[in-house]
């Protein structure tokens, strides 16, 4: 039996036409080019800073498949090494029974492997937060064998930055 997934974004005053550029010229068609069926994309009529998307699935056993399909992991330092092991990557930053990846196939990992997730879905920068006090990571531009850091790492100063105590 088919089932539905809806996605609910709260975008910032001003950034709805960037978010809509965003999600509909490459957000939807790249989740499409890999089997997503996106069954609508709505804006909100009575609070235009309300983004809403629905995605079917024929089964849980799809939405997995699909999910690895959408969400690559992959081992830096690690590429060109064959898979050898069945993971999940799951950290502090997902809820609880939230995986970032399940069961996919990795080269033997070690403590200190770093993992590059270029697509994370909700837990991509334009959705960040610092729920439970988690800072945010660096954003590294990677092109051609050349790195470029583009965000630096988010400390626990600049998160408390604002308070007032």
């Amino acid at each position: 039996m088919a089932f539905y997934e809806l996605r609910k974004y709260k975008i910032r005053r001003g950034k709805m036409n960037d978010w809509l550029r965003l999600m509909e010229g490459e957000i939807i068609p790249f989740q499409v080019s890999k089997g997503m069926v996106i069954t609508g994309s709505f804006r909100g009529e009575a609070d235009d800073s309300v983004y809403i998307w629905l995605r079917r699935f024929n089964s849980e056993k799809e939405r997995k498949r699909l999910y690895q399909a959408v969400y690559e992991v992959v081992a830096a330092g690690k590429v060109n090494d064959a898979p050898t092991e069945k993971v999940t990557i799951a950290g502090k930053y997902c809820e609880s029974g939230d995986l970032l990846a399940s069961d996919i196939m990795m080269p033997e990992l070690v403590a200190g492997d770093v993992l590059a997730i270029p697509a994370a879905g909700a837990y991509c920068p334009s959705m960040a937060s610092n729920y439970n006090l988690n800072p945010r990571p660096p954003m590294v531009l990677v092109n051609n064998g050349q790195s470029r850091l583009i965000r630096r790492r988010e400390s626990y100063q600049d998160m408390m930055h604002c308070d007032v105590i």
